[in-house]
């Protein structure tokens, strides 16, 4: 569903270009929504460099993640013939590729992979060995180094592993003869991984097999370091739902978040949505047993995109709503189409706080992660001039976002906005923040423009404290 979101967004964008048509907020300083107020800070980061790969065709990068060493690995999509820094490498128009560069933006390692049909990676993950997860869909065949996958339907989700050289570990496939997708890869402590997503039908993930109750289905399944199945399920009604975000903490517990738009029970009793989408957040024990879950949401449309833990395992997710929306501290009203939001509950669900976030007519939450400081990060689309109080407006660009928020959340620390077309981003222990995703037309991210080769360009950078 990110791609989904992600286009309504950028329609919007080019619309209020145009025509100014998508709303306008008030004629104050656009306040947050809600009990949280966010004011202007000194502690802003820096800008430490940036990179661009790219031809005439779509390349953007759709994950990014950064080891114990703070090397940055990032992956995504390629076409055609493009240098990641070791010189050209030809390929399919749509292949997968992986790479890793220094903290400093060197060029360390690279993996390129084609399918005979199409492939793309939807997340990738780091564990506590700097193994790289990567996890996408793939249709017909492809090989990561291992045996070749080959794809049941229209599309299957694959899930691969390499180690820190970029040496092909392990990989393997899941699907049917429909459409199935995978959104989000984490792993815990251990080495296990985790993945969520959503199928239709049946699938099985390597245990008893899934039975989707209706259109789509989540699903969280489990593997352990070697890729052996642990465990999987499914939730669902008779409606679509999607599995959008998953995080582990340090016990090795599950967080799921995403959207639902009918009567889901995840292990506690039915929750009803209350419009044509809510918000879910779900909490599962390492062994996969419910542990608490909550349902949010208006009579309009709701979803989380992301969730992260922190360091004192507090739970952190982040999308959007439209309408007005009890988060646990008191109602937020969306202001235009779409508000973003990012709001915070402690290790038993307990609110914490909440934010709110609007622009001139879409606005929205795509990424969040946390650093040791507990300091919380948001990456996020926007239409126009993006409004948050206490701090300057951003500039007319339209286009995606990432904010530094302290582990309170009552402090804006940093803002950065710039012409792009997804953003993805890690930490690194000094606080350090990595990001990635894909432009047009050229961007900046502060140390100069970068040009664009083609229809869509990789870009890569880092901001430091």
């Amino acid at each position: 569903m990110r791609s989904v979101r992600l286009s309504v967004l950028v329609g919007c964008a080019s619309v209020l270009i145009a025509t100014a048509g998508c709303g306008l907020p008030p004629a104050d300083d656009g306040a947050l929504a809600g009990d949280e107020h966010v004011a202007s800070s000194q502690h802003a980061l820096n800008y430490g460099w940036s990179a661009a790969f790219g031809n005439t065709n779509w390349d953007y990068a759709r994950g990014v993640g950064v080891d114990s060493s703070g090397n940055m690995i990032f992956a995504g999509t390629l076409g055609g013939t493009v240098d990641l820094g070791a010189g050209p490498v030809s390929g399919g128009s749509t292949d997968i590729f992986v790479a890793k560069v220094t903290s400093a933006g060197g060029y360390v390692w690279s993996q390129r992979i084609s399918s005979t049909g199409s492939g793309g990676i939807q997340d990738i993950a780091v564990d506590s060995s700097d193994n790289v997860l990567i996890a996408g869909t793939f249709s017909n065949s492809i090989n990561f180094g291992g045996p070749t996958l080959t794809s049941a339907g229209w599309t299957d989700v694959f899930l691969a592993k390499f180690d820190s050289s970029g040496n092909h570990v392990w990989s393997q496939s899941f699907g049917n003869g429909n459409y199935d997708n995978v959104s989000s890869v984490a792993t815990d402590s251990s080495g296990n991984v985790i993945i969520t997503g959503y199928f239709s039908d049946t699938v099985s993930f390597g245990g008893t097999p899934l039975v989707s109750a209706g259109s789509t289905d989540i699903f969280v399944a489990k593997f352990d370091s070697s890729g052996n199945h642990v465990w999987s399920q499914s939730f669902g009604s008779a409606s679509a739902e999607n599995g959008n975000g998953v995080a582990a903490d340090s016990a090795g517990n599950v967080l799921v978040t995403g959207e639902k738009q009918g009567t889901v029970d995840f292990g506690d009793g039915p929750l009803a949505s209350n419009g044509y989408s809510d918000i879910f957040l779900v909490k599962l024990s390492s062994a996969g047993a419910h542990l608490w879950s909550k349902s949010i949401g208006d009579t309009y449309d709701d979803f989380a995109q992301d969730v992260a833990v922190d360091g004192e395992d507090n739970v952190i997710i982040t999308g959007g709503f439209s309408g007005t929306v009890d988060f646990g501290g008191g109602p937020h009203s969306s202001i235009n189409l779409i508000d973003g939001f990012v709001t915070k509950y402690d290790d038993a669900g307990n609110y914490l706080w909440a934010n709110s976030f609007t622009s001139y007519g879409t606005s929205a939450g795509y990424r969040v992660t946390t650093d040791a400081d507990g300091n919380v990060f948001t990456a996020g689309a926007f239409t126009g001039v993006l409004w948050f109080p206490g701090y300057p407006d951003t500039e007319n660009v339209g286009g995606w976002f990432v904010m530094q928020l302290n582990d309170a959340g009552d402090t804006l620390t940093w803002l950065k906005a710039f012409d792009a077309t997804q953003i993805h981003m890690d930490t690194d222990a000094a606080g350090s923040l990595f990001v990635g995703g894909g432009f047009q037309w050229g961007t900046n991210l502060g140390g100069g423009y970068l040009s664009n080769a083609g229809n869509s360009d990789i870009y890569i950078g880092k901001f430091t404290p």
